[in-house]
């Protein structure tokens, strides 16, 4: 009998059905077919996963609620890689596997923290409101010498970990000083391409732009 799998991600439940179907097969697997209505609550949550065996998750929160209303859960994924959407100690004392999705999302996150960043040399977004409200250049908001380029500046990364490794690439390929702080150290990967680790507070003073890549840790 095939292991029932509740699929919370919309994106992954209608992007490729058939692949998705094939997948889980393969794996003695099902997808639990049932209409869902975004946002999911709790409720609906509780009700969905009632025959579940094991949940992939969106942002859903998988409470210790949820955790109840599926005697049958045996393990928790997230579709990232954070999962402080889930109750990892409810999950844990109830024998329930956690696990994420690492690596799913370096180039995505570094490309949207690239965007901003010449967002902000740029003035992309001021410069955009501006010609829609008929003006050419925003002179009164933006002094011309407030453009800049990312060439040549110096970029911090705090945390060095996979995302962090991606953007850092990125930086370098736009012709950017790297600079790194993190608690463990990849001088490898430092090394081979021209990153220098430094206390957090000289990365902050050093830095033109500050990119956080770090897990929250309370």
């Amino acid at each position: 009998m095939a292991h029932k799998v509740l699929i919370l991600s919309r994106k992954f439940r209608e992007g490729n059905r058939e692949y998705l179907d094939e997948f889980l097969a393969r794996r003695g697997c099902e997808m639990i077919d049932r209409e869902m209505r975004y946002p999911i609550d709790q409720a609906q949550l509780c009700d969905l996963a009632s025959e579940a065996e094991g949940i992939i998750t969106g942002l859903e929160w998988i409470s210790p609620r949820v955790m109840e209303a599926a005697p049958n859960l045996r393990v928790v994924s997230a579709g990232g890689v954070g999962y402080d959407h889930i109750d990892v100690e409810e999950a844990t004392r109830r024998n329930i596997a956690v696990g994420i999705c690492a690596g799913c999302n370096n180039h995505s996150v570094s490309e949207l923290a690239f965007a901003m960043m010449i967002n902000l040399a740029r003035n992309v977004l001021v410069v955009d409101r501006s010609i829609r409200d008929g003006e050419w250049f925003p002179y009164d908001r933006i002094p011309l010498e407030a453009n800049s380029e990312l060439w040549g500046k110096t970029l911090g990364i705090v945390g060095l970990g996979r995302v962090g490794k991606s953007t850092a690439l990125l930086g370098k390929a736009f012709g950017m000083r790297v600079l790194a702080a993190d608690i463990a150290w990849d001088l490898t990967f430092a090394n081979e391409h021209g990153i220098s680790y430094m206390p957090f507070e000289d990365v902050l003073r050093q830095s033109d732009f500050v990119s956080l890549h770090c897990p929250l840790d309370e």
